[in-house]
């Protein structure tokens, strides 16, 4: 196996480590008569997915969100959410393992896009090893913010979007979604192949 390949998988396993640590502690911090529900962040998005594609294990094409106060809707359809879906139909799994699963997939294939990325857009190895470490960990410093270290004080909600928003940050991407995660690894094969193509 070559060098650069073990890098990639090195820095794919701990960011899926990293990224699912709080899935496995959580459920331990559970106060008595609580169950954790499987989300770290804003459970309401992901629980209408987890909804669609228990909708497609059980034979809809179209799925509806369950929780809204909306009348009458028209069905939506996404093909990761229809996949998993029928993923979970043939291995008889319930949406949640399969969801936490596509987080991990979602990781790897997050890091290894990167990798292609920086392979074809840096000629120095050791410029593209660290910007895989900087793609896959780095964020912006809202968090800094956040514990307290005055970065400005006129107005700190830009630097805070890392914090609320966790599709700007790769890293949280991985933690919390896998739809975010997968993207950004389509989007960076794009970008990929689009170089090769120059």
């Amino acid at each position: 196996m070559r060098r650069e390949t073990r890098i990639v998988i090195f820095v794919s396993s701990l960011a899926a480590l990293g990224a699912n640590l709080p899935y496995v502690f959580a459920p331990l911090l559970a106060p008595p008569g609580h169950r954790f529900m499987g989300h770290v962040f804003n459970p309401d998005e992901p629980n209408v997915y987890l909804a669609w594609i228990r909708q497609h294990a059980e034979g809809s094409l179209l799925a509806k969100d369950p929780f809204t106060t909306e009348g009458p809707q028209v069905g939506f359809f996404n093909l990761f959410l229809f996949a998993l879906g029928v993923l979970s139909a043939l291995l008889r799994l319930d949406p949640i393992w399969l969801w936490h699963a596509s987080r991990v997939v979602g990781c790897f294939a997050l890091v290894a896009s990167a990798w292609a990325l920086s392979r074809r857009a840096l000629s120095h190895p050791l410029a593209w090893r660290l910007s895989l470490w900087l793609v896959s960990f780095g964020s912006g410093l809202g968090w800094l913010q956040a514990l307290g270290v005055p970065l400005d004080s006129t107005d700190y909600r830009p630097r805070l979007l890392g914090l609320i928003t966790p599709e700007t940050v790769n890293f949280l991407s991985m933690l919390v979604n896998p739809l975010f995660s997968l993207s950004i690894s389509l989007e960076l094969l794009a970008l990929s192949f689009w170089l090769d193509a120059l």
